[in-house]
């Protein structure tokens, strides 16, 4: 059983050391919710306006975080942009549409546990399950993981050197982008066959 130290005393070693859980729900939201994630995502503040959010809230076991009405137990952000209508993705078409990760913010308190990853694959997931392809285009280093991910592929463009900006401006400094279409549940099964 768990004993609390005196007051004052520090805490013993293995009581430091046990996991700590999260309960975290993922929603739906607006592009309102994106004014607390703003100040926190690497490359731009902006927003699309034809964005569709998620976010996730942290919640304990005991509470639904649906019914918070406070965005303090916001944690993450996930944006999404509709691709040009029938695109074709690496030469192979999709029929039912294609989403492109837009924005990928933990906050910084809570970077560095795997909640990204999780969120982005949570988020990638929902649209794979309704037939629509899921890609992501990031300069983050923290997204090359998927390269060895059995949930991403690696699209032919991945690491390509990128001089100019979505709008056709040059960038100050031209960067590596990594990207990945999401191919997830429906990859997991076809290799359990």
């Amino acid at each position: 059983p768990f004993e609390c130290p005196a007051p004052g005393a520090p805490p013993a070693a293995c009581d430091l050391m046990r996991p700590v859980s999260m309960h975290l729900r993922l929603m739906r939201c607006g592009t309102a919710a994106w004014d607390r994630f703003a100040p926190h995502h690497y490359l731009s503040s902006s927003l699309h306006s034809q964005a569709i959010c998620h976010v996730a809230l942290a919640c304990d076991a005991t509470h639904d975080a649906a019914g918070w009405s406070h965005w303090h137990a916001a944690v993450g952000f996930v944006a999404s942009l509709p691709l040009p209508r029938n695109p074709k993705l690496h030469g192979t078409p999709a029929p039912r549409g294609a989403f492109r990760e837009s924005r990928l913010v933990v906050l910084p308190e809570l970077q560095g546990l795997g909640l990204g990853r999780r969120l982005s694959e949570a988020v990638a997931q929902l649209f794979v399950d309704r037939g629509i392809r899921y890609v992501s285009k990031a300069a983050h280093p923290r997204v090359a993981y998927r390269d060895s991910s059995g949930l991403w592929r690696a699209t032919p463009d991945n690491g390509a050197l990128v001089r100019v900006a979505w709008d056709g401006k040059p960038l100050a400094k031209p960067r590596v982008c990594f990207n990945h279409e999401y191919t997830g549940g429906a990859a997991a099964a076809a290799g359990a066959e």
